[in-house]
């Protein structure tokens, strides 16, 4: 048994020392003695204590220690900021969902167009406000206004508002209302025209109002006669001159058959 033994310690002691030879740094004569002095330290008894009885350190060992180590450690605060400038969660979530990878890169130029967009708003609010407390603060509203507008009933006094009010926006011309009130009369008349029956479509152009109706030319002299009048000389054409000689010699050769017949 003790040539077994030493033979394993002899084993055991060379496989020790070739690890230890892989360190060069390490002092090997220390590590042969731990080594040496731990397989040779007897195996220490075994309580016959049962685990389960032990009931750990005492509270004020317990208190003492743990005190201690709050003194020695502090807590490490650590902050998590998951904060994208310029993009709301609900945003970022769409962008996270998008089937497009194009959207994630983060491309503002929609949001510089909306605020382009915002800020020509911006400005034509502010020239209509201007241009409404001008209106409000001078006399361009009760300028051509009657004397006795202020005596006058509320829808009378907004019908005058109204006309006022288009008056400066240039849109209404003089003689406009002239005009709608001749097309209602011509209305009228086509429609009572109708309903006496002396109605033609050629007249539709006269009853509408239209000034530039083109009017056909009159020619001078008879139309049913032979010719066309022009430049004070009536001229005549090849096939009417035709006509007129084979209608003439139709009845010579009518004349000399009568007369050859007779006896």
């Amino acid at each position: 048994m003790e040539d077994t033994q030493s033979y394993l310690l002899s084993l055991i002691e060379k496989q020790g020392q070739e690890f230890l030879s892989q360190f060069p740094d390490l002092n090997s004569s220390t590590k042969q003695t731990t080594l040496k002095s731990k397989l040779k330290k007897p195996p220490t008894p075994r309580n016959d204590v049962d685990e389960e009885e032990w009931l750990g350190f005492s509270d004020i060992y317990d208190g003492t220690l743990r005190t201690s180590e709050n003194k020695g450690k502090e807590p490490e605060i650590v902050v998590f900021d998951h904060a994208i400038s310029g993009v709301t969660p609900i945003q970022h979530k769409e962008l996270f969902m998008s089937s497009k990878i194009s959207k994630l890169k983060g491309t503002r130029s929609e949001d510089k167009l909306e605020e382009q967009v915002d800020e020509k708003l911006e400005e034509s609010n502010i020239r209509n406000d201007a241009i409404l407390h001008r209106l409000i603060h001078t006399e361009l509203l009760s300028g051509s206004l009657k004397n006795d507008f202020a005596s006058s009933s509320a829808a009378q006094r907004r019908k005058a508002l109204a006309g006022r009010v288009l008056e400066l926006s240039g849109d209404v011309k003089l003689g406009k209302g002239e005009a709608s009130v001749r097309q209602e009369e011509r209305q009228h008349a086509s429609k009572s025209a109708k309903e006496m029956g002396n109605y033609h479509p050629s007249l539709r152009k006269i009853f509408s109002g239209d000034k530039n109706i083109t009017r056909k030319k009159r020619e001078r002299g008879l139309s049913m006669g032979v010719g066309r009048f022009a430049g004070g000389v009536l001229k005549l054409s090849k096939h009417e001159i035709q006509s007129v000689q084979r209608e003439q010699s139709t009845q010579s050769s009518k004349w000399r058959r009568k007369s050859k017949g007779k006896p």
